[in-house]
């Protein structure tokens, strides 16, 4: 069996694609969601950094991200990364 990049990325893609208004994302949500699904950055201090955030305002905004089904979070605390769910437009 081989994989696809979409399969490797983790990006699921959905019949139909949705466009960033039909969600309720916030400025800093859309922000943090353009960086990882880039793949500019997987981990925490990485995303602040990219998206121009406090990393404490990067925690937030992850887990509501991961809350609302956009991200997962693989790997342990140290080493692990996110990985986009669900892709908008």
């Amino acid at each position: 069996m081989t994989w696809t990049d979409q399969e490797r990325s983790g990006v699921k893609e959905e019949a139909s694609v949705k466009t960033a208004s039909d969600y309720a994302l916030s400025d800093f949500e859309r922000k943090v969601y353009d960086v990882i699904l880039a793949g500019n950055a997987t981990k925490d201090g990485e995303i602040a950094e990219a998206a121009g955030i406090s990393l404490r305002s990067a925690y937030r905004v992850l887990s509501s991200l991961e809350y609302k089904g956009f991200l997962k979070r693989t790997g342990n605390n140290k080493n692990g990364c996110w990985l986009v769910v669900k892709k908008i437009q």
